[in-house]
């Protein structure tokens, strides 16, 4: 019985895809993840971070946009 409430709760429990996928899409870029805390981390408080975007070699090594 406990374990038939218990799946009952999970089903009922939306899943993480549905949570997230709520509302308009971010722009290129945007953190909301577990890393928007993190300062220079790309989308936090509007910086670009150090990625390579903005044409010069980031943390990744990219080489930037054209």
């Amino acid at each position: 019985m406990l374990l038939l409430g218990a799946l009952l709760l999970l089903l009922a429990l939306p899943s993480y895809g549905q949570d997230t996928m709520q509302g308009p899409p971010l722009p290129k870029g945007a953190c909301t993840g577990w890393m928007a805390g993190i300062p220079g981390h790309p989308g936090h408080n509007g910086t670009p971070g150090r990625d390579g975007r903005d044409g010069t070699p980031g943390e990744k090594g990219e080489k930037g946009d054209p």
